[in-house]
């Protein structure tokens, strides 16, 4: 911030209800403040608001607005705000920043900042905020909720609307908008959201968002869902059209023989238990696991294009989440795959733009051949050493040659029983894996086994090393 002497000057970027609210307020006196100026996507409704103020300050475009400002507020959107931070930071200016969503993964304006000496900002916003649950984080948080509503005008524009195709107009009741983690609700760029966080501790947590439109006349008893809860998105045309039945999905012209599947009824009796806790407590947690974040990485490289299935998805569908948003060409399509069909229905409400599916590792409702690359993250686990060779065997049948394994599993000896998840009863057996012993039955299943790697676990994660198994279908 420049401004040793004098007022420090503030620009505005953004004049909806919060940016007019901070130009009022700069404007009626705040001590040690001056307005520099304003941008917004209106100009001729921006200068006729800028008039009213006694400071008459000027309506400027991005570059004379930084350029005039020792401070920038951005009220706008995460949209405007891509293109105004880099030129806010590199400026050395400080940024206050509202949408901070946007903020996500964008290490590069962290480092812009720190070679420029300015600083990003964020306030605490809503009611409590980020220093309410910095406070409330010296005990145990348990469940933190935040709620807000808008007028569905306020809506009108959103990527997220006019993606789902939603008719602001045609809404007569108060309509959830969104349902799912902050962090795909960020990326999705919906703009308000109801929060729920589950932390056993004052670490980073899992969010699970809410955002709902509310029309000047309501009626009805209950808000009507969209696209959240308008079930599975249509899957890619090399799927076919899915035939729902009891039992694994099939999808018409990629069906493999049929064969029975592989139950084991108390491990998905836990997890249609436990999905929502499921999806609130792992739906972030790549953000803390580099290791992982890396292994994927070197997937998305090394993976030719077609399809990849994300095995044993859980109800957060994070991991095929990530692999989508790291690679959006449209020849790599994701798809989730759990045996808990509640889990793949949550999954599926989470990540609205990804396709999700019920299947069981044993019999995967997929062709011979169909996919390009799968991950199998933790969901070769739950069967003992003598199911092994029926499970990489499947996997390798709807693998193309040439399609690449990413799978991670817990290292050790033995097996763990789990009868109790955060209050709630399950019967789950966890088998650990030798990494030699599971790299040879990997290599039997037809693969070329390219990296076997072993890490110890993250201070928040169950105190096992993890092993991690790279390979090629041959």
């Amino acid at each position: 911030m420049r401004a040793a002497h004098g007022p420090i000057k503030i620009g505005v970027a953004g004049l909806g209800a919060i940016g007019r609210q901070v130009c009022r307020a700069i404007d009626a006196g705040l001590p040690g403040l001056a307005l520099a100026g304003a941008t917004a996507r209106t100009r001729d409704r921006a200068e006729s608001f800028l008039a009213t103020l006694k400071s008459r300050p000027a309506f400027l475009d991005v570059d004379a607005l930084v350029e005039a400002s020792d401070l920038v507020v951005e009220a706008s959107t995460q949209a405007h705000l891509a293109e105004l931070a880099p030129k806010v930071l590199a400026a050395g200016r400080d940024l206050v920043v509202l949408s901070c969503g946007a903020l996500l993964g964008r290490e590069d304006w962290v480092a812009l900042a720190e070679r420029s000496g300015a600083r990003i900002r964020v306030p605490s916003a809503a009611i409590a905020g980020l220093d309410g649950v910095k406070g409330a984080a010296i005990g145990e948080i348990t469940s933190v909720t935040m709620e807000s509503r808008k007028p569905p005008k306020g809506l009108a524009g959103a990527p997220w609307i006019v993606q789902q195709k939603i008719d602001l107009d045609a809404l007569r009741e108060e309509t959830l908008i969104f349902e799912g983690p902050s962090s795909a609700r960020c990326r999705s760029r919906s703009r308000t959201c109801r929060r729920r966080t589950r932390a056993p501790d004052g670490s980073p947590t899992s969010r699970r968002s809410r955002c709902s439109a509310t029309s000047a006349q309501r009626c009805g008893s209950g808000p009507r869902r969209w696209g959240a809860s308008k079930g599975p998105p249509s899957p890619p045309w090399w799927l076919g059209a899915p035939r729902r039945s009891r039992g694994t999905p099939r999808f018409r012209g990629l069906e493999g023989p049929a064969k029975p599947e592989t139950v084991i009824d108390p491990v998905r009796a836990a997890f249609d238990r436990i999905a929502e806790q499921y999806a609130a407590d792992f739906a972030d947690e790549l953000t803390r696991k580099p290791w992982d974040v890396e292994r994927l990485r070197r997937f998305a490289a090394a993976c030719p294009p077609g399809p990849v299935l994300d095995v044993g998805c859980g109800a957060a569908g994070h991991v095929g989440r990530f692999l989508a948003e790291l690679d959006t060409r449209a020849d790599r399509p994701v798809i989730g795959v759990d045996f808990s069909e509640r889990s793949a229905a949550l999954a599926r409400r989470l990540n609205p733009t990804l396709s999700f599916v019920a299947g069981d590792v044993g019999a995967l409702p997929f062709a011979g051949g169909a996919c390009a690359g799968i991950l199998a993250f933790y969901s070769l686990i739950y069967a003992g050493d003598e199911d092994m060779a029926a499970l990489l065997a499947e996997l390798r049948r709807v693998l193309r040659d040439g399609g690449r394994l990413l799978a991670a599993v817990h290292a050790g000896t033995g097996a763990q029983r789990f009868t109790e998840y955060k209050g709630a009863a399950i019967d789950v057996e966890l088998h650990h894996r030798r990494p030699q012993v599971f790299a040879a039955q990997v290599r039997t299943a037809g693969f070329v086994v390219e990296a076997v790697e072993v890490r110890p676990p993250y201070a928040f994660e169950h105190a096992t090393e993890r092993l991690y198994v790279t390979a090629r279908a041959v």
